[in-house]
């Protein structure tokens, strides 16, 4: 079997569509006729949750201008929190980015803490703060 022949002829049979879509079957469908209700594999998982890294990392790259500037931590801390929220919903949070901006990462933790998100991600929001505030320590 040429699976490289079978792989080109399907995708040209299935097409490719990159949102969930019903085929004629009426079964919700994605990408190139893989349906959903079968899930995805674990190393799929990985290659979709890299590709949304990177996105969430565009985006804040985008949106703060001194995002650069921040610390390693204090950068994961953000892109954890924009692929969480998106990055609409984490630019409302202007103390803390003031006081990201500012170094002031003590009090960027603490907006973090004293916000609807932390009661919302509990842990996840004391993970995120505790990544701001280690950047104390590291200036």
């Amino acid at each position: 079997m040429d699976l490289k022949a079978l792989t080109e002829q399907l995708k040209i049979h299935e097409g490719f569509r990159n949102h969930v879509y019903q085929c004629s079957m009426g079964h919700d469908t994605i990408a190139y006729g893989h349906l959903v209700s079968k899930g995805v594999s674990k190393a799929v998982g990985e290659l979709i949750l890299q590709e949304d890294i990177q996105e969430a990392i565009d985006e804040v790259k985008r949106n703060i201008g001194f995002f650069e500037d921040l610390p390693g931590k204090a950068q994961e801390a953000i892109v954890n929190m924009s692929f969480n929220l998106g990055i609409s919903r984490l630019m409302q949070f202007k103390k803390m980015l003031m006081h990201l901006r500012d170094r002031n990462f003590s009090k960027a933790a603490d907006e973090v803490l004293n916000s609807r998100y932390a009661t919302q991600v509990g842990k996840r929001a004391m993970d995120v703060a505790t990544m701001i505030k280690e950047c104390e320590k590291d200036g």
